[in-house]
């Protein structure tokens, strides 16, 4: 066991065990003096800091200087009138929710040392205090927390509390990444990689940016080194370092295989200054190495030391590489080799806490990947762990990276303090990533259309470019026109998962007029089990077929290349209404299963990525089925009311009264001269079923489109009744009745309201009469029955009718309430002014309270401005 782990066990629990044992009187007092020497030990441990190697999955650097306290294991949840419980750190969570954690620890002597709390990712918002004082705060989702404590925060030699408010819940306007909608990735909250105190010289090397170019084969470096001298007990730069604080920078670059004979070393003497980063510029120098490639993943190790006399102050090292990658006319070169992008789209599993095993499946996945014929992995949806860049670096995988910025509306894009935070999430991610050879892309994000204002999206990427000016940036769109705007994207990638062949030439047809384009992500959802061949388009076949259709399209193209979406099924935030009535909260669309076998796509890409002879998969024997529960319902429908009509004299007398002379007929009904009857329920049951079947036709019309299905994720925010929707629009057979019978229940408790309010105002009505009112009222909602039936078929041929639907739909649903409050208003022997002023002010503060309530909680005007724009208005 090493010393971290054995500092972190409480010598008072050693000398317990030791006591508890069954001894013999010799070897109770051996065992006394042994504890009395351990207790010692342990007392010189805890006050002098032990030089240690930081593992992986702690730093992405290593140091012999530096005392690392880690912090994983017990932590004390804490929660609002419950008994506190153990929480093992790190964690992960897929639930919304604030945990308050709390752990103790002893710094012992840090006299003149700058003690800060480190984790490789902790999602979204963590809030740090010490001794119940907050000492900062960490927002954005999966990069690296590096938070100072200030001396003030720190009592030497005695317990300190530490506690972490880590805030997982995303919000509409506020978080990055936003609230998930269908198809985004489930956001993953929690303290996902361990954290752990760092003590490290008050003097120390903060990081290094490698600035070198290669040049006929030399290595041409000018590193830039970043020193943070951090205040500490007392508040002044050790003696050690003399009146000016003179230090000794040297920084060297080692062959792992020839350590002892550095390709290149620098050295420079620095004068420091108490609590602030000073940047230090080395001048350029000159060696020879081996460049970083795909097929050779050379790496060197880097090393920055700090001398002061003599003596070594602080030290950390790491393992890089050094290559030449450029754009240019359409094609990135790799080393002065042109590279297609023959890419993968892949989800970190951030959901595995042990970190052992998301290693060994990163570890598995990138192997399958490489073996493949790809050279590329766009890590999309959150960004990648510094594991998955170190298994990269060591493959030979060039990783495109993005800040996790989907489908993110203008309104919210143009606010200040959002594009802040975006700017402060690519800085994070630059400071971690930027020492990977692997490292080849930074992406803002997508899916930009021309409703956002580019201007800040070019701020942004200015602001790249102020850190790294050689630094590829790229955005993705799914929008033609965005593409063609002047911008300051290096690259720019279409997102065409889902899109037809012929959508997919007419971007290829017109490559020659976008900057450097690639294709960001095409792929298609499959059903798993689905083997019928190629013409059934959720057969693992039709899968396969796509990329074989599409692969060498992209290349003959001349795109820069393309990612293939996605290496693995994963689990989306938000229920999907085209997931084919399986799993609504699946997105499957892997290449490979949950076991890692691959699926034939992944097998044809393979053929596609190493040049090998392809072949058609299996056609096999498809037919379009038409959902006829809708038509056959439609028509039950219309027989009965054919039946009513034709076969009772009253019924055709009450449904011509009721529209043109409706004046008598609901002074029928005032007066008891029409009673409820089989006609009236009848009439209102028909009415229902058709509302049911219209609604959930349309859905199951529209289960395909990516526009209706984001329109219904903002217009029912709530996960658990809209997957309910979409299963009853899959299984229509058992979704009508229940619906049916939900909306009648909705209208008796809607009417026992009503009838509660007439008798708090002293006003005389009946169930009877209500329920008859509002059945012959609102009886022409009845024509809605012909385009449930064929709905399907006006959406196959016609295309996408949402936002006129909506439209025509919220003047019928108007005319309906009016016909309503006509027939209350003859009932009530009400004053029409004083009845549709009441009215429309209920109505019109109902709507008000509606909108103020998912404007508040979900930004529904942002959202549905966006949603309007994808639609082009």
């Amino acid at each position: 066991m090493s010393p971290d782990k054995l500092i972190l066990k409480s010598p008072v629990r050693t000398l317990t065990l030791l006591f508890a044992l069954r001894q013999t009187p010799e070897s109770f007092v051996k065992t006394l003096l042994f504890s009395f020497f351990t207790l010692s030990f342990f007392t010189v441990l805890i006050a002098q800091p032990v030089p240690t190697m930081v593992p992986d999955q702690y730093s992405v650097f290593k140091s012999s200087t530096r005392k690392l306290i880690p912090l994983e294991g017990d932590w004390v949840r804490i929660r609002d009138g419950e008994m506190p419980e153990i929480q093992k750190v790190p964690y992960s969570s897929a639930e919304p929710e604030v945990r308050v954690l709390e752990k103790s620890i002893r710094f012992g002597n840090i006299q003149g040392k700058s003690v800060s709390i480190v984790s490789n990712g902790i999602n979204h918002l963590v809030s740090l205090y010490l001794n119940d004082q907050m000492v900062g705060m960490h927002q954005g989702g999966y990069l690296s927390l590096r938070q100072s404590i200030g001396a003030e925060f720190l009592k030497p030699n005695s317990e300190t509390k530490i506690r972490m408010v880590v805030d997982g819940q995303l919000g509409y306007n506020n978080t990055l990444p936003l609230v998930e909608h269908p198809g985004d990735p489930q956001q993953t909250g929690g303290v996902l990689f361990p954290p752990f105190i760092q003590i490290a010289p008050v003097v120390s090397v903060d990081h290094a940016t490698l600035n070198y170019k290669l040049k006929d084969g030399d290595l041409v470096l000018s590193p830039k080194i970043w020193i943070k001298t951090a205040r500490f007990i007392k508040g002044e730069i050790p003696s050690s370092f003399g009146k000016t604080g003179t230090i000794s920078l040297s920084l060297t670059v080692t062959d792992p295989a020839i350590p002892e004979l550095p390709v290149l070393s620098f050295s420079q003497d620095v004068i420091v200054t108490p609590e602030r980063v000073s940047e230090v510029l080395l001048p350029a120098g000159t060696g020879k190495i081996v460049p970083w490639s795909v097929s050779d993943p050379k790496s060197y190790l880097v090393a920055v030391r700090i001398y002061s006399e003599g003596n070594l102050i602080d030290e950390i090292s790491f393992s890089t590489g050094f290559r030449s990658l450029v754009l240019q006319g359409n094609q990135m070169i790799l080393n002065g080799e042109v590279k297609p992008v023959r890419g993968i789209v892949y989800l970190e599993n951030y959901s595995e806490t042990q970190l052992s095993k998301r290693r060994l499946q990163l570890l598995r996945d990138l192997r399958i990947m490489k073996t493949s014929g790809v050279n590329a992995i766009r890590f999309w949806g959150y960004p990648p762990s510094p594991i998955a860049l170190n298994l990269c670096d060591s493959l030979g995988l060039l990783a495109f990276v993005e800040i996790p910025a989907i489908n993110i509306p203008n309104e919210i894009l143009s606010s200040g303090n959002y594009t802040k935070l975006m700017e402060n999430q690519l800085r994070d991610l630059l400071h971690r990533s930027s020492s990977h050879p692997s490292f080849a892309a930074i992406g803002l994000g997508g899916n930009f259309t021309t409703h956002h204002d580019v201007s800040i999206l070019n701020g942004l990427v200015k602001s790249v470019k102020s850190i790294e000016p050689d630094r590829i940036v790229y955005g993705v769109t799914r929008d033609i026109e965005f593409a063609l705007q002047p911008g300051s994207f290096d690259m720019i990638g279409f997102d065409m998962n889902g899109k037809t062949l012929e959508e997919f030439e007419t971007v290829s047809g017109r490559f020659s007029e976008f900057k450097n384009p690639f294709i960001a992500s095409f792929g298609i959802e499959v059903n798993p089990g689905n083997v019928n061949g190629y013409d059934d388009p959720f057969s693992l076949q039709a899968q396969a077929k796509y990329f074989m259709d599409r692969v060498k399209l992209v290349e003959n193209s001349l795109f820069v290349g393309g990612f293939a979406f996605s290496f693995r099924d994963f689990r989306t935030g938000s229920p999907r209404l085209n997931a084919g009535g399986i799993d609504p909260n699946v997105v499957s669309t892997g290449l490979v299963n949950s076991n890692s076998t691959s699926r034939p796509a992944m097998e044809m890409l393979k053929k596609l990525y190493t040049d090998e002879a392809v072949f058609n998969p299996p056609v096999g024997k498809y037919r379009t089925e038409i959902e006829v529960i809708f038509p056959i319902i439609g028509v039950g429908i219309i027989f009965f009311f054919a039946f009513f009509y034709s076969s009772s004299p009253r019924f055709r007398d009450n449904l011509s009264r009721s529209f043109s002379r409706s004046f008598s007929f609901f002074s029928d009904v005032r007066d008891g001269r029409i009673m409820v009857g089989l006609q009236s329920t009848g009439l209102l049951f028909l009415i229902v079923v058709t509302f049911s079947t219209f609604f959930l036709s349309l859905v199951y019309s529209y289960r395909f489109s990516h526009s209706f299905d984001y329109l219904l994720s903002i217009g029912i925010p709530f996960n658990a009744l809209r997957e309910m929707i979409i299963w009853w629009a899959w299984n229509p057979i058992a979704g009508i009745p229940i619906l049916s019978g939900l909306i009648l229940l909705i209208l008796v408790i809607l009417i026992s309201m009503a009838l509660i309010l007439g008798w708090m105002f002293r006003i005389r009505i009946s169930f009877s009469q209500i329920l008859i009112s509002l059945a012959w009222s609102i009886a022409p909602a009845l024509i809605l029955i012909f385009p449930a039936m064929v709905n399907e078929q006006l959406v196959a041929r016609f295309g996408d009718w949402t936002v006129t639907l909506v439209i025509l739909m919220a003047f019928f649903m108007f005319y309906l309430f009016l016909r309503v409050l006509k027939g209350l208003r003859i009932i009530l022997v009400a004053s029409p002014a004083k009845l549709y002023s009441f009215a429309f002010s209920g109505l019109f503060i109902l709507l008000l309270a509606t909108w103020i309530h998912f404007q508040y909680h979900y930004d529904f005007t942002s959202y549905l401005s966006w949603w309007l724009s994808q639609k082009g208005w």
